[in-house]
């Protein structure tokens, strides 16, 4: 790259003016010289690794380079492997406290404690169910559908005769300054 001098855009601009054949080819030389003197253009350092983040196309870190991740998983490992070691001592301490017999007794309570929870979900359901039909039932009338309609068009003129102050009222010469 060569610096650019006002000779050689003088000489491009009188080869330019100039008429004939020559001339254009003369013109085209020194365009040419003109343009290898000037400077390449290069975007700045980390412009395509930004581009490349904005559209979500950059290459992603994987999972484990972050050191919270690696020191989060080996704490879990850490303690998976220590109830692993405990598991067997536990399997046998809750074998020693729970009876086999009295589990198997515990079973049907269970079982109606379930089913009266599921019970009461489902009467719960019931009562929602009718709580919706008596709220949809009177907006299928037309009356309540039309007054319905009127008030969402009231609405919408309000919002626009808003937007309309708020946008074209934004200076007003009438008021005076305080500090004027």
């Amino acid at each position: 790259m060569k610096k650019i001098t006002t000779h050689e855009l003088e000489r491009w601009l009188a080869a330019e003016e100039a008429a004939g054949e020559a001339a254009a080819e003369q013109a085209e030389a020194a365009f040419a010289a003109l343009f290898s003197a000037l400077p390449l253009a290069a975007p700045p350092a980390g412009f395509a690794g930004r581009v490349l983040a904005r559209t979500g196309l950059a290459p992603h870190r994987g999972l484990l380079a972050s050191v919270w991740v690696r020191l989060a998983l080996a704490v879990s490992l850490a303690g998976a492997g220590a109830v692993i070691a405990l598991v067997p001592g536990l399997a046998r301490g809750l074998a020693a406290v729970l009876d086999p017999v009295a589990l198997v007794a515990a079973v049907p309570g269970l079982v109606a404690a379930v089913s009266e929870q599921l019970v009461q979900a489902v009467a719960l359901a019931v009562k929602l169910l009718d709580l919706s039909r008596a709220l949809v039932t009177p907006l299928a009338t037309p009356s309540v559908a039309a007054a319905l309609l009127v008030a969402l068009l009231v609405a919408a003129a309000a919002l626009r005769l808003l937007h309309h102050l708020i946008s074209t009222e934004r200076s007003w010469p009438y008021v005076v300054d305080a500090h004027g």
